[in-house]
């Protein structure tokens, strides 16, 4: 996934949060992108089978989708703290984190984690 794609799910899981059913204008709004860019986000989320959306209607995440935005959140959180402060400022950690998240997967990820010392379980 792209780190828009990222950005997008892991704001849809927040959002849903209150309601599980999130307009796109919500997304727009939150995401601080135009209507066109959202669309184009949802569309490669619904193709990846992570987001329901019915036409003109709201986005709601699927069970795969809200599993996959726990997981790229929990990531996230992670590698965010590691890089803040030190390699990057920690208004941008996050951001920074969610553009390494996209670039690599799961076996390269378990390395990289690996290398920065963060131990989990």
């Amino acid at each position: 996934m792209t780190c828009s794609q990222l950005r997008c799910l892991i704001e849809l899981k927040r959002l849903s949060e209150t309601n599980p059913d999130v307009p796109s204008i919500s997304l727009t709004r939150q995401l601080k992108l135009s209507k066109p860019s959202v669309h184009r986000l949802l569309e490669g989320l619904i193709n990846e089978g992570y987001v329901e959306k019915e036409y003109y209607g709201a986005a709601h995440l699927t069970k795969e989708g809200m599993e996959a935005a726990d997981e790229i959140a929990r990531k996230a959180d992670m590698l965010a703290k590691r890089l803040s402060g030190g390699i990057v400022s920690q208004d941008s950690a996050y951001m920074a984190a969610l553009v390494l998240l996209s670039g690599i997967g799961s076996d390269s990820f378990t390395c990289f984690k690996s290398q920065m010392g963060v131990h989990t379980k």
